[in-house]
């Protein structure tokens, strides 16, 4: 039994009584249509159809990434680079100097070689032509090229001096069998006794040996016999071999 102690509190309460209660339906599915999620209604204790996710719902879904302030204003300078800048397809234009600059780096790279093997590369005879080239334009000076090994000694006649008592001439025809002039080598004459064993020796400068038209001279031509005439003390009876090089 329900007390009413006013008047107005009844009349509200009876109102209440007689509103006549409405019963929840929930709508059938349609069997045509695939819901996206199924959940199951906690309140209702059936099931129902939504549209979103079930994540979302469920509040287990991870939250969305949000750009921080410094990345949405980087975006926005790149943005404003990128639309004053005009877009261009065609070939960049070829330096014309980058090819200039490297030539002469190479030339430059070439000709230190080239000095620094003046001294070997000088003295070939395929090379000392643009050897000579070169030093007459920089006035550098070409290493003497000289190799005994192509200078000849024959013809060899030993005899009396004709005004000196007990000295001896010797006389021989050198020649140059290499393609280019080289410098007068000294001249060494010796005399052994049987065994090898050395009686006597002298060495002569060209200015020693050189004589006539040829008094003076600096280099032996190519393939030329050139004459000369040693003048030496007689070494004695020993001396039974006579030899004749180059210094």
């Amino acid at each position: 039994e329900v007390k009413i102690a006013d008047r107005d509190q009844a009349i509200d309460f009876v109102g209440l009584i007689d509103e006549p209660t409405t019963e929840f339906h929930p709508e059938p599915a349609n069997d045509r249509a695939e819901p996206d999620t199924v959940w199951e209604s906690e309140e209702f204790g059936e099931q129902g159809l939504v549209t979103e996710p079930a994540g979302e719902l469920a509040g287990d879904m991870e939250p969305e990434s949000v750009p921080s302030t410094t990345d949405a204003r980087l975006q926005d300078e790149d943005r404003e680079a990128c639309s004053g800048q005009e877009i261009s397809f065609a070939p960049e234009p070829r330096r014309w100097w980058v090819g200039v600059v490297m030539v002469f780096f190479v030339a430059a790279l070439l000709l230190q070689v080239l000095y620094f093997q003046l001294p070997t590369w000088g003295k070939d005879p395929g090379l000392r032509s643009l050897y000579e080239v070169g030093c007459r334009v920089l006035g550098c000076e070409l290493p003497v090229m000289q190799d005994l090994t192509k200078m000849r000694a024959s013809n060899l006649v030993v005899r009396s001096h004709p005004e000196l008592d007990g000295a001896l001439i010797v006389d021989a025809v050198i020649v140059n069998e290499a393609s280019y002039t080289q410098p007068f080598p000294d001249l060494e004459l010796r005399f052994t006794a049987v065994g090898g064993v050395l009686v006597a020796g002298r060495r002569f400068t060209p200015a020693e040996y050189l004589a006539g038209e040829m008094t003076g001279a600096q280099e032996v031509p190519p393939m030329t016999p050139i004459q000369v005439a040693l003048e030496i003390e007689d070494p004695g009876a020993d001396a039974v071999n006579y030899t004749l090089g180059f210094r």
